[in-house]
């Protein structure tokens, strides 16, 4: 259980997190507007004093997360944390010892989101109401068959 987490809920803190995460990558030029931004993140950390492997645990935990965050009624989204060394020097967390891995950002969903069938690509789009459309293997697509 290499994990540890951190609750960011001061404005101050949640303005830094936000600017410092990539958002909608396959969207060029997406910039999040402040009428998306969110209210709060769970930070997720791996502390390699615990261990080094860090995915399982990471996996499990950030659908925990997502399920008791829509589960409150509130939107939340799972980024990867890219900027690792400014995330750890404004926390003043020590970088030799944890590893900067997620942000569940949590807060009141703007857009929605609906699925298609993957076809060839798998770059999300935004539809004409701004919601997001994201392109998904099939069932079929998924499974292995003997």
């Amino acid at each position: 259980q290499p994990l540890k987490f951190m609750p960011v809920t001061e404005g101050e803190d949640v303005t830094f997190v936000t600017e410092n995460l990539r958002w909608a990558g396959y969207l060029p030029g997406y910039e999040i507007g402040v009428d998306e931004r969110p209210v709060s993140y769970i930070l997720m950390f791996g502390d390699r004093q615990i261990g080094n492997q860090f995915d399982f645990a990471a996996g499990s935990a950030v659908n925990q997360l997502l399920l008791a965050v829509h589960g409150m009624g509130l939107g939340g989204c799972c980024l990867a944390i890219h900027k690792k060394a400014q995330i750890l020097e404004h926390f003043q967390l020590d970088a030799e010892r944890f590893e900067a891995l997620y942000a569940i950002a949590i807060g009141y969903a703007k857009h929605g989101a609906t699925t298609m069938d993957l076809t060839t690509d798998c770059k999300y789009t935004l539809d004409e109401n701004g919601d997001f459309v994201v392109p998904k293997r099939t069932v079929s697509e998924l499974t292995i068959k003997k």
